[in-house]
């Protein structure tokens, strides 16, 4: 037995979902009073489902989503699919606030399935939001010249989620080409073999499979 002069304890460490008996009893000194049985449940804290989500960088294979924080939260259960359906089981699990999907079809409805779990048996209900992949390859790059030299140039551009490559063409004519251009993996290209004090244009598109483009 623990014994207080006060009427009242405070209890910490407990598992939440859990019931807990107390006993007590009155101390007369050589005498005990009968000990009296207190049950008392330990609720779960509020466990809400992420109070927002949000799909951008959509292109035709691919999507960023991004969802806030919680109180509580301890990770996150997602699902994407084309069922509208909460999933079966748990989800992908995470205790990041986004992720970037790839390989996803064209032009089709996907659906998100969030919740969040914050902790032991404490979930939230799922949260449902979707978005539509593009049905063309939408994903403007921009190049910028870093530096350059007599007979070569430094080229880079931000990298775009859904991206299979790049396509990049350096010539004298401002029109957009007509033609495929030299392909790259990165984000950077180092044309050489250059004329010095002549002016060059920079044409560039991410593709995003074999058989669609962006626009130059």
């Amino acid at each position: 037995w623990n014994t207080t002069t006060s009427t009242s304890i405070t209890v910490t460490t407990l598992i939440p979902g859990v019931t807990y008996f107390i006993w007590v009893r009155t101390n007369c000194g050589s005498t005990q009073a009968l000990p009296v049985q207190i049950s008392s449940y330990h609720p779960y804290p509020p466990c809400n489902a992420p109070p927002s989500i949000v799909a951008s960088n959509i292109s035709m294979h691919a999507a960023r989503i991004d969802w806030g924080a919680n109180a509580n939260d301890s990770t996150y259960g997602y699902a994407v699919n084309i069922q509208s359906a909460n999933p079966f089981n748990g989800g992908t699990i995470t205790n990041a606030h986004f992720v970037e999907l790839t390989n996803l079809t064209a032009n089709t409805t996907y659906y998100i399935h969030m919740r969040t779990h914050c902790g032991y048996s404490n979930y939230s209900t799922w949260y449902l939001d979707s978005f539509n992949t593009t049905n063309t390859c939408v994903l403007p790059v921009t190049p910028h010249v870093d530096s350059f030299f007599a007979d070569k140039a430094y080229i880079s551009w931000h990298k775009r989620l859904g991206a299979m490559n790049y396509e990049y063409v350096l010539n004298n004519t401002l029109a957009a080409p007509t033609t495929n251009g030299y392909p790259v993996l990165d984000t950077i290209a180092v044309p050489a073999n250059l004329y010095s004090g002549t002016k060059y244009y920079v044409h560039l598109r991410a593709r995003c499979d074999s058989n669609n483009a962006g626009v130059w």
